[in-house]
């Protein structure tokens, strides 16, 4: 299939006729993803199960405004790491915070 009609083509199945300037690029692509997205939500939750090579584990995100934590648990051990008032930190496996 030529150039041509790829284009044809995909005018016909996309959102309309290609315009006369051509496909856009990455960084108008970009900036329409930006504005579509709007603002972050102040609160969020987010966890994320995986068995990765038999090892099973769990991440957990919070965020807060600025604030955020997450933790990683691959039993028997856990990791966390977050930021508090625009100070970075985490805590090791042995639970030393720094």
């Amino acid at each position: 299939m030529g150039p041509s009609i790829f284009f044809v083509v995909l005018a016909m199945l996309g959102n309309g006729p290609v315009s006369a300037e051509g496909l856009p690029t990455a960084e108008m692509i970009r900036k329409k993803i930006a504005a579509a997205a709007g603002t972050p939500p102040k609160k969020m939750t987010m966890v994320v199960t995986y068995d990765r090579h038999g090892t099973r584990g769990r991440r957990t995100s919070f965020r807060i405004g600025d604030d955020a934590r997450s933790t990683i648990e691959e039993a028997p051990f856990a990791y966390q790491y977050g930021e508090f008032e625009k100070q970075a930190w985490h805590q090791n496996e042995n639970g030393q915070t720094v």
